[in-house]
């Protein structure tokens, strides 16, 4: 059978689709273009009764995400990207976000308002055109395989790192206001994006209502919308949080959440699996069903305790479960 090429230039070669896929020209005109049956829709229960709708790829799709990810996106991303970025980006993670804040007196933190949803097929077209210098052809194949309903979808492979090169401007933006700040003011005025979580921390009182009206007006012409209800300042005589971690004095785990599991881990060293096991899928609405899955979820925490606080994982060792 005859099949088609779909090439796309960069400086150094050229690619053939269907290869890079491994698809036939019938699969890459129906996940390019069908809107039906390419995802699943996946129905998360939320915490104020309602519920979250996500669609998830099907399989194949989602290895052809995959590849996209790996083979192009992942092959600029150092260059068009600033280090305050640390969502979904490879060798970084919550504690990469959380260490530009420490230490400071107050923390203003602004979320971004359907962050993925707000990202058209388009506007990843034109990414593709002007930054990875790929023909019309190709980045219109490439711009529908990685959305659905003219949108990022929450759960493909490549929409975190598409949704990070769009709103790069974004982050240049707020970069120079910060260093028109930091220039007049001398605040040590620092800002972090987690994908859809922006942070900024300061020495000194300013005028904040101010400051938040130049950063949503930034966000409005870059096309994004804040999260009214999840704007908000936290001082330093609070317990401050910066994607999920301590961040008053160092980078540390919620106290909280280092009490939690000493308490798994005393039970654990009694033998006590099964009462705990219970008691964790009593909380918890994601549900284990196994004493030995259960088992490969606490080495998870204890790992993450021992990469964020040292110290926490040092007392848990105490309890000879690790």
């Amino acid at each position: 059978m005859h099949r088609l090429k779909y090439n796309y230039w960069s400086e150094n070669n050229s690619l053939d689709l269907l290869n890079l896929f491994w698809f036939t020209n019938n699969e890459l005109r129906f996940f390019s273009m069908s809107k039906k049956r390419r995802y699943k829709k996946i129905i998360i229960p939320k915490r104020d009764w309602s519920n979250r709708i996500l669609h998830a790829p099907v399989y194949k799709l989602k290895n052809a995400q995959r590849i996209i990810l790996k083979n192009i996106l992942y092959k600029k991303h150092n260059d068009l990207l600033i280090d305050n970025i640390t969502g979904f980006i490879p060798n970084k993670n919550i504690k990469n976000n959380a260490n530009f804040h420490v230490w400071k007196k107050y923390i203003l933190k602004v979320d971004i308002k359907d962050f993925f949803p707000s990202i058209t097929q388009d506007r990843v077209y034109w990414l593709l055109r002007k930054e990875y210098n790929l023909d019309h052809s190709t980045s219109m194949y490439l711009s529908s395989l990685c959305t659905y309903n003219n949108q990022l979808p929450q759960w493909a492979p490549t929409s975190p790192m598409l949704a990070n090169l769009i709103a790069r401007f974004l982050d240049y933006r707020i970069i120079w206001l910060l260093k028109s700040y930091n220039l007049n003011e001398w605040l040590e005025l620092s800002y972090s994006r987690y994908a859809d979580d922006l942070t900024f921390s300061f020495n000194k009182r300013i005028d904040i209502n101010l400051f938040i009206n130049y950063v949503i007006s930034i966000l409005i012409e870059e096309g994004f919308y804040p999260n009214y209800k999840k704007i908000h300042m936290i001082s330093s005589w609070k317990q401050q949080k910066v994607t999920w971690l301590v961040v008053n004095d160092k980078v540390s785990v919620w106290r909280r959440y280092y009490k939690k599991f000493k308490s798994i881990f005393y039970n654990i060293s009694k033998n006590w699996f099964d009462d705990e096991l219970k008691k964790w899928n009593n909380i918890n609405s994601k549900k284990i069903e196994s004493v030995e899955k259960f088992k490969q979820v606490i080495w998870w925490y204890i790992s993450f305790i021992k990469d964020i606080s040292p110290d926490y994982y040092e007392k848990l060792k105490q309890f000879n479960v690790l």
